[in-house]
């Protein structure tokens, strides 16, 4: 479950990204991105480093 979590936020994000979807709703999809990380690595249980 968790890996299927993992990939598919992954995966629906970075189409969205290529195929320019996120470019009418975000400047900058940096943030985006971030939050998703933070989000899939805490489900993980990895602690983030900045």
């Amino acid at each position: 479950m968790v890996m299927i979590t993992c990939w598919r936020q992954i995966y629906g994000l970075l189409c969205m990204a290529v195929y320019g979807h996120l470019a009418s709703s975000f400047d900058d999809y940096l943030p985006l991105f971030e939050n998703m990380m933070d989000g899939l690595l805490s489900l993980c249980g990895v602690p983030r480093k900045r």
